[in-house]
């Protein structure tokens, strides 16, 4: 198994997960914006709005009104207000308006939005809440449905390594630190391959599975250069460890390394 192979699969797969994780919120938004406007296209075009002429106007919309007045002046008096006197014969502000949403972050956005302009901000919430609550069944979903578990990092590793366990007949099994206490120098790939993979299983980020491959003794270099590849593919190099690195160079091995950088693209 070549280290530029197994780099190119953990890449791929790595990219994959970044993409899925995002790809289905992606197509619902498409999908949402494209049949609400198809729905409600009417009410735009004959100038109407969400505000329901019962409820909506006599109490939702003069209920977002308040809010936004009330949070406007509390953050410039930095006074926090429990009681008002002009709700009916006088109410208890948290309890009279939590039924309308008094500390829902979606009506707080209402501060950001000229006075003038509420009843379209009003209009705008009832659409965000509608999709909103996709979004929220979708991830429901996936969590009591299982989904796609593959923007979980051990979920990751745990593929990457049934697949090489699979592919390429590697016994994975053990942990560092089974392996550590009678591991020597052999520089056969049977016994170097798989440990430097369990150490960049067992990492956290691109120093840590070098400190891991280093740590197990034997042929020290051989396992973190192993593991090294793999691990910049899942969590790229820091740029100091680069820098640092790139100043062991001299000028004919930086050349060679610039050649590589400019002619060799792993997909």
């Amino acid at each position: 198994m070549g280290g530029n192979d197994l780099k190119s699969k953990i890449s791929r797969l790595t990219y994959d997960i970044e993409t899925k994780k995002y790809l289905h919120i992606i197509i619902y938004t498409v999908l949402f914006l494209a049949v609400f406007s198809s729905m409600f296209v009417t009410f735009i075009l004959k100038g109407r709005s969400f505000i329901w002429q019962s409820d909506g106007y006599t109490q939702h919309l003069k209920a977002l009104m308040y809010i936004r007045k009330y949070y406007t002046e509390a953050i410039a008096t930095g006074h926090f207000p429990s009681y008002d006197f002009n709700l009916g014969f006088g109410g208890n502000i948290f309890t009279t308006l939590t039924y309308y949403g008094f500390f829902d972050p979606i009506n707080q956005l209402s501060i950001l939005v000229p006075f003038k302009y509420t009843d379209y901000l009003y209009s705008f919430l009832v659409a965000l809440r509608v999709y909103l609550s996709g979004l929220c069944f979708i991830f429901m979903c996936r969590y009591f449905l299982g989904g796609d578990s593959s923007d979980n990092p051990a979920e990751i590793k745990r593929r990457i390594k049934e697949h090489i366990e699979k592919e390429y007949g590697y016994d994975l099994s053990k942990t560092l630190d089974e392996i550590r206490p009678t591991y020597r120098f052999n520089e056969t790939c049977q016994d170097t391959v798989p440990q430097a993979i369990v150490a960049f299983l067992e990492s956290t980020d691109f120093e840590d599975a070098i400190r891991n491959a280093i740590s197990l003794g034997g042929d020290s270099d051989t396992l973190a250069a192993i593991t090294g590849s793999i691990a910049e593919a899942a969590y790229g190099i820091p740029e100091w460890i680069k820098d640092k690195a790139y100043s062991y160079l001299d000028e004919p091995l930086k050349e060679v390394l610039r050649r590589w950088e400019e002619t060799v693209v792993i997909k």
